[in-house]
């Protein structure tokens, strides 16, 4: 690098300031990325949803964890998701991962107890809502192998019968899911 200055401490200030960079740049601070798993996507969901459904809420929303006993003796199951009506079940889940092996996994345990629920319970009515990263926390890259994960992901299962909302904001989710459980 070259650099001049009046004194050798003058030349290695200057050459720290603009050779090495102990911020983040702007940029970088902007793609700060922060994860939200299921749990606090449920319960960022739930404060909206209470704000437009008032006192629905406690229709739609159930405990997530539901315990099923098995009919066949072999113990009880614990099944994660947190939506009820009469003949559905849903779950809000997040998406909101850099690592697109995380969303397809929780895609799939979602989907998959939703489905072991619909066959014990007899419900056909059943829906995913979920939240995602916004773009520009991402690089575009990351960014668009993800959106190809949640592409690939929900077509399959809307082929398998599933109702499948995403959104990168609360208020489109807790609508969704208001018009869902209004329907079923």
């Amino acid at each position: 690098w070259a650099t001049s200055g009046k004194s050798p401490e003058h030349v290695l200030s200057r050459l720290f300031l603009e050779v090495v960079m102990m911020e983040p740049t702007s940029e970088r601070q902007l793609r700060e990325f922060v994860t939200l798993n299921t749990e606090q996507v449920r319960h960022l969901v739930d404060q909206e949803l209470k704000r437009i459904a008032g006192l629905r809420f406690e229709e739609i929303v159930v405990p997530s964890n539901n315990i099923i006993p098995a009919d066949d003796k072999s113990g009880i199951h614990i099944l994660d998701f947190n939506l009820r009506t009469r003949q559905g079940a849903g779950s809000v889940l997040s998406a909101v991962y850099k690592t697109p092996g995380t969303i397809e996994l929780n895609l799939l345990r979602a989907s998959r107890d939703l489905a072991t629920y619909s066959n014990i319970r007899g419900v056909d009515d059943l829906a995913l809502f979920v939240m995602t990263g916004k773009q520009d926390q991402f690089e575009p890259a990351e960014y668009a192998q993800i959106n190809d994960v949640l592409d690939e992901q929900c077509w399959s299962l809307e082929n398998q019968c599933f109702g499948v909302e995403a959104f990168d904001e609360l208020l489109p989710i807790a609508r969704s899911m208001l018009e869902w459980a209004q329907d079923a």
